[in-house]
C-alpha cells in the first residue's frame, strides 16, 4: 500500500531532501490480488528527487545497507527487501560493500553478454552468467546509475541484460537503455509488463514476462 504514501514520500521527505530511512517489503513480483501488488515500488521512489534506493541480493549487504542508511544525513534512503530466497552471506566473488554514498557496480567479469542483475534477482542472473560465461554485475540500487562502469561494460560486451523483479516501464532497465542508447551496445530488459496481475502463480508470471533462464537464452540467440 505504499502508493497511498506518495504524498508524503514527495511532499513531506523528497522535497525536504531529509534522511529517512523507509525499508520497502513485498516489492517484487507475486501472486497476490491485484490490490495487493507490491510491482510499482521502484515507479513511485526512484523517479523522486533526492530518494536513493537500494537493492540488496544478500541478507549480510541488506544489513549492511541498513547500518550505512541510518548513519548518513543526507538523504532520504529506501531499501528494497528480498521478496524471493536470498543466500544469507555473499555469492562467489561478492564482497559486502559498506559504504554507499557512491554507487560502484561489483562485476564479476566473463565475456560477450553483461547481466546485471538487481535485488533478488541476482540469482537468477547468476544462472544465467553461469551458462554463458557472461560478466556478472550487482547494480546495488535501482535507480543510481554507475556511468564509469556502464561505460566499461559497454565496450567490452556485446548484449547487455538487465533483471528487476518490477514491473519494466519506468524501472532500472529502462533507465541504463537510456544511457546507453547512443552506445553501439543491445540492451535488453527483463521484468513484468505494466499490467495488474491478479493471484496469477508466480511461475505463470514469469513465463509470460520471459523470465525463465531457459527463455532468456533463446532470446540471446535471436540478438
Amino acid at each position: 500500500f505504499l502508493q497511498r504514501a506518495f504524498d508524503q514520500l514527495s511532499h513531506d521527505v523528497a522535497a525536504n531532501d531529509l534522511p529517512v530511512v523507509m525499508l520497502v517489503a513485498g516489492g517484487g513480483i507475486s501472486n497476490q490480488s491485484k490490490t495487493h501488488l507490491g510491482i510499482f515500488d521502484q515507479v513511485m521512489i526512484s523517479n523522486l528527487p533526492n530518494w536513493v534506493y537500494l537493492a540488496p541480493t544478500n541478507l549480510a549487504e541488506e544489513k549492511a545497507m541498513l547500518l550505512w542508511a541510518l548513519k548518513q544525513r543526507n538523504h532520504p534512503i529506501a531499501i528494497k527487501l528480498p521478496v524471493n530466497d536470498v543466500p544469507q552471506t555473499p555469492q562467489q566473488n561478492q564482497k559486502v560493500i559498506v559504504d554507499y554514498d557512491q554507487i560502484n557496480y561489483q562485476i564479476n567479469w566473463g565475456k560477450d553478454v553483461a547481466v546485471l542483475a538487481l535485488g533478488d534477482f541476482y540469482s537468477l542472473g547468476k544462472s544465467i552468467a553461469d551458462q554463458l560465461g557472461a560478466t556478472l554485475v550487482n547494480p546495488l540500487a535501482a535507480n543510481i546509475l554507475d556511468y564509469q562502469s556502464l561505460d566499461i561494460l559497454a565496450q567490452k560486451h556485446q548484449i547487455i541484460i538487465t533483471l528487476e523483479d518490477n514491473i519494466l516501464d519506468g524501472g532500472f532497465g529502462q533507465k541504463v537503455a537510456a544511457y546507453l542508447g547512443p552506445k553501439n551496445i543491445s540492451v535488453l530488459n527483463y521484468g513484468q509488463k505494466r499490467v495488474y496481475t491478479d493471484q496469477t502463480p508466480i511461475n505463470e508470471t514469469y513465463l509470460q514476462n520471459h523470465l525463465t533462464v531457459e527463455q532468456i537464452l533463446q532470446d540471446l540467440k535471436t540478438v
